[in-house]
């Protein structure tokens, strides 16, 4: 298991970015997200089952 952390949701991406995260969350964990913007970031780890 890979463990990550995002750091900035604000790009253009990230939803992609996401999105292909989840598609790997056999073999990839993201553990925690963080954004300048609180609500963003808290909508990403949301998504992503991750801690803000």
């Amino acid at each position: 298991m890979i463990n990550v952390a995002l750091v900035g949701a604000a790009h253009i991406h990230t939803p992609g970015f996401i999105k292909r995260l989840k598609d790997r969350s056999a073999d990839v964990a993201v553990k925690a997200v963080w954004d300048q913007d609180a609500d963003r970031a808290a909508k990403a780890a949301a998504e992503l089952g991750a801690q803000v």
